[in-house]
């Protein structure tokens, strides 16, 4: 329910946080669905290709 809201709104991307798996999910629309477009945990260095530029060094995001 919640992706079909999403894409009837036109949300193109959306992001999944789970601080307590130290997890980061990117989904994109494509062709009427939404694929894992980037995903990073703990202390990687997450990068979404259609973001250029965008690096995320996931372990600040975590910290306490």
């Amino acid at each position: 329910m919640l992706t079909k809201n999403l894409k009837e709104a036109g949300i193109q991307h959306y992001w999944l946080a789970d601080p307590l798996e130290k997890a980061l999910e990117c989904l994109a629309l494509r062709d009427g669905a939404y694929i894992l477009a980037a995903a990073g945990m703990d202390e990687e260095i997450l990068v979404h290709l259609d973001f250029p530029g965008l690096s995320i060094p996931l372990g600040e995001l975590w910290q306490e």
